[in-house]
């Protein structure tokens, strides 16, 4: 065994700069005489700045080319024979994940030496080889529009790709937010405990950012959502310092909509101040490129009683990178970023505070990545890949005061001025998560064939404790002689092993016609406190077979479709919170536990930590969907792309936890095993998107519509109908709309992220004297609105009172943004002004709804449906009433400096 993880580590050495994500991108071309026919043996090189990149390869018998493994950016083409006049292609773009066809070269016969034909790349080009949805977006587009600070927003900018009102990350296809993948240089950064988003940084890190959310090749999976994945920048050979800095705060914007029953925000600060470095090591062979950013938000807020508060949020980000040529034929990449981050936050009291302990919470989260991404290219047709990856993250919370820490929360609902908490705060918990990556694949170009194949292992670990014991941190005083403490405790170890293999084949059939098969296989084996396999999930076989066809003249359009099967990795809350050794039980007393904690009457246990939830779980197929896809795409002129795309996606299984007639809590997939006396998910989308693009020399602009719809019975990962993460929800794979029997009465219908309609513009024109303005705007169709009652029990679980979907939509909302920059012409100073004008004329649009009526049910959890709605009791006062508003409108001021230009 130690002889096999040596030799690879020593393959991976050698191997790779395409790793679990795409870091780089390709070109391919095609020689011909002034007759069309083929010319092998010409010369193409290649030559870019960022890292500074030569190379060179032979044309085979067909006239093609290729170049595999290109970083992100623009470079120069040179293609070359003895009797013919040179041609060389400038700015030639190469953009992340994507291939670049340069189409067919025409050489003509050289009689005498004449000077070379330039030609300068188009701006724009029909990817002849990939039945991808989704884009990308270079710096030098997104850096000029209207959009937050991290990274993770510019993907908004893109068709079906939809921020999300309902506490989620952005909804990609008709997927929660949960069901995305993120990857930074290679890193999967994917929160390892609930799958939410991982790493933040700025989008000054950042060289280019794609979005696949569908239509994918064997290579990539994991996800039933988006693929985000990002490049930082790299090392050049010219020295170049950059800084920047951005403020804002309530002086800068407007007053926010007050929602009743939440904390007032009275004033807020958010600014950040950042610093970047690049340049050779040793010139033509190794670089760096270094970058640091800290950011500050801090909110006043009044917490009634106390006065004002401070909340604040503190982020350290950083990355970088060394950059190494090794050989002609060997590079290699070395990447480090991190996020580290304080939160002193004030929670949303649930009552009147007898002192403020029970609501100030001290938060410290954020990780530390790194990745060592390689390649090697052998001769004309073999290239080798290989990725090591590590990423760590943490997640500690607690309370902010002594007395919130060593004190219990104390929740008195026989006051007679209503419910009273005091004492300390509820909670100590603290999650450290890792993921460690190894992935080797090679490349084989075999005529009209591009074969690919891999191997990689994932494994994901995650340390739980959490803690609020009876009588240290959650007590409740019911009556004059009656107290109830919530006891949990968790201290655990889960992990999950994820082997995976793939192969795929790109067959060139005709100069016009592509195809594209593989086969993917991903396992998944959930491991439990005690180091057995918990849940073993196998049976992950995942089809891919897609097809282009370019009609016309190649390189100007194409029709493309595919078929897929895509699987989602399961984040660890699901094991650790029902398959590891956690207890949660209530204590029930008649003396106040806080004086007598050994007085207990009696104890009703819901999990025990000596006996699981659930047991080691059996024949369970992993959550996935099948995907359908056609579409056209065409360029009209060298500037204007459009497109028409067409999606249908289809769950197939999930993974859940529910309880069965007999009240015991059971799991796996609904339909199958000890979930049989339940259907089967169902959740289907279906859209339509048509899209333009143009990029010229002064103008980009971006332009789609989507008409979709979402239905079924199943939301996804993200509960959001039973409060969400922070709501209720204790996280994916825990589906509360379906715990009891009854709920499955009118659960089918339009789904909480469905939006019909959505219109995006963004776009930016540069001025001859040095200004640049630029605007982002979306109109979107509100969400689907429900009839909620209620089923008692220990968990937030909703009964549907009406069918899904059918007690009407949230408003329809707009959003307009424009960002202005100024580049002054003074010597001696190289940077730019930047003012962000965000949410203009924003009316602060209804973005959610209390769709609770009734908060309780004289009834047992296991009654009929019809007996339930008859048992509503506690009618809620906050029914259809908003729980969330747009943002205010907000002015952002910037300012970029920089020495030897931009990275």
């Amino acid at each position: 065994m130690r002889r096999f993880s040596i030799c690879l580590c020593l393959f991976v050495l050698t191997s790779s700069r395409l790793a679990a994500q795409d870091v780089s991108g390709s070109l391919l071309g095609r020689v011909a005489d002034t007759d069309g026919q083929p010319l092998d043996g010409v010369a193409v090189s290649i030559s870019g700045p960022n890292p500074p990149t030569a190379r060179t390869t032979l044309t085979d018998e067909r006239g093609n080319f290729r170049f595999v493994g290109l970083s992100v950016g623009s470079f120069t083409v040179r293609i070359e024979r003895i009797g013919y006049r040179t041609v060389i292609h400038e700015e030639v773009a190469i953009r992340l994940g994507r291939v670049t066809s340069l189409a067919t070269t025409r050489l003509e016969v050289e009689a005498v030496a004449v000077e070379p034909l330039v030609v300068r790349g188009a701006a724009l080009a029909i990817d002849p080889t990939k039945t991808t949805l989704g884009a990308n977006i270079e710096a030098r587009v997104f850096e000029q529009l209207p959009t937050e600070r991290d990274y993770k927003s510019i993907i908004q900018l893109l068709p079906q790709a939809n921020a999300s009102f309902l506490g989620d990350p952005v909804n990609v296809g008709g997927s929660t937010g949960l069901e995305n993948m993120y990857y930074i240089d290679g890193v999967n950064v994917t929160d390892v405990y609930r799958g939410r988003t991982g790493t933040d940084l700025p989008y000054n890190f950042v060289q280019a950012i794609e979005l696949k959310q569908g239509g994918y090749q064997a290579e990539h999976g994991q996800a039933l959502g988006g693929l985000i994945n990002v490049v930082t920048y790299s090392g050049t050979n010219e020295f170049q310092v950059n800084g920047f800095g951005y403020l804002s705060g309530s002086g800068l914007a407007a007053d926010p909509k007050p929602i009743p029953d939440r904390l007032d925000v009275d004033a807020f600060s958010s600014y950040d101040l950042g610093v970047s470095a690049a340049g050779p090591i040793v010139r033509d062979r190794l670089w760096f490129y270094g970058a640091y950013n800290p950011s500050f938000v801090r909110q006043d807020i009044t917490l009634p009683g106390y006065g004002v508060q401070d909340g604040t949020v503190t982020k350290h980000m950083f990355a970088g990178k060394v950059t190494w040529q090794a050989s002609d034929a060997t590079d290699l990449e070395l990447s480090v970023f991190g996020d580290p981050t304080t939160i002193d936050a004030v929670d949303l009291p649930g009552a009147t505070l007898a002192n403020p302990d029970p609501v100030l919470r001290t938060q410290r989260e954020g990780g530390v990545n790194a990745s060592l991404i390689a390649q090697s290219r052998i001769g004309q047709s073999v290239v080798l890949d290989g990725l090591l990856a590590r990423h760590q993250r943490s997640e500690e919370s607690r309370g902010a005061t002594e007395r919130g820490v060593t004190e219990a929360l104390f929740r008195d609902f026989t006051d007679p001025g209503g419910l009273v908490w005091s004492d300390g705060y509820w909670q100590d918990n603290a999650f450290n998560s890792s993921r460690t990556t190894a992935k080797v694949t090679g490349t084989f170009f075999l005529g009209a064939h591009t074969v690919k194949t891999g191997v990689q292992y994932e494994e994901s670990v995650l340390d739980a404790e959490a803690t609020w014991e009876a009588i240290d941190k959650d007590i409740d005083r019911d009556g004059d002689d009656i107290y109830v403490a919530s006891s949990y405790l968790q201290d655990v170890r889960v992990r999950n092993r994820m082997p995976s293999a793939f192969l795929q084949d790109s067959w060139q059939i005709t100069d016009r016609f592509l195809l594209n098969a593989g086969l993917r296989w991903d396992g998944q084996y959930l491991i439990g406190e005690d180091g057995s396999v918990v849940l073993p999930i196998s049976d992950q076989w995942q089809p891919r077979l897609g097809f282009t066809f370019q009609p016309g003249e190649p390189g100007r359009q194409k029709i493309f479709g595919s078929f897929a099967r895509f699987h989602q990795s399961m984040a660890l809350l699901f094991t650790s919170a029902f398959q590891a050794g956690t207890g949660f039980n209530l204590k029930y007393y008649s003396v106040d536990p806080r004086q007598s904690p050994e007085a207990v009457d009696s104890v009703q246990v819901f999990l025990d930590p000596d006996s699981p939830l659930l047991p080691r779980l059996e024949d369970v197929k992993g959550e996935h969907l099948d995907e359908f896809v056609l579409g056209y795409e065409r360029l009209l002129g060298e500037t204007v792309r459009i497109g028409v795309k067409g999606v249908h996606r289809v769950l197939r299984a999930n993974i859940e936890t529910m309880f069965n007639p007999e009240e015991q809590g059971v799991g796996g997939n609904r339909g199958r095993g000890d979930l049989d006396h339940v259907p089967e998910p169902q959740r289907t989308y279906s859209a339509l998107e048509l899209t333009a693009q143009h990029d010229g020399p002064r103008t980009t602009a971006l332009v789609s519509y989507v008409l979709s719809r979402s239905h079924g019975d199943y939301a996804g990962l993200f509960a959001s109908e039973s409060g969400g993460l922070e709501g209720g929800s204790t996280g994916p794979n825990n589906n509360q709309t379906l715990y009891w029997p009854a709920q499955t009465v009118n659960n089918k219908g339009l789904l909480p992220n469905d939006r019909t309609h959505v219109f995006k513009l963004s776009g930016a024109y540069r001025f001859d004297f040095g200004l640049t303005a630029s605007t982002f705007f979306a109109w979107l169709s509100g969400t689907p609105l429900n009839d909620f009652g209620w089923v008692p029990g220990p968990f937030w679980t909703p009964l549907f009172l009406a069918e899904r979907g059918t007690a009407g939509r949230t408003p329809t909302v707009w959003d307009l943004n424009f960002r202005f920059i100024y580049d002054p012409p003074i010597r001696g100073f190289a940077g730019r002004l930047v003012l962000d004008l965000l949410h203009i004329g924003n009316p602060q649009e209804i973005v959610n709804i209390d769709q609770q009526r009734f908060n309780g049910a004289a009834a047992s959890p296991l009654a009929s449906y019809e007996e339930l709605v008859a048992a509503q009791t506690a009618p809620n006062a906050r029914f259809q009433q908003p729980t969330a508003f747009q943002p205010p409108f907000t002015v952002r001021l910037g300012l970029e400096i920089g020495f030897g230009g931009q990275p």
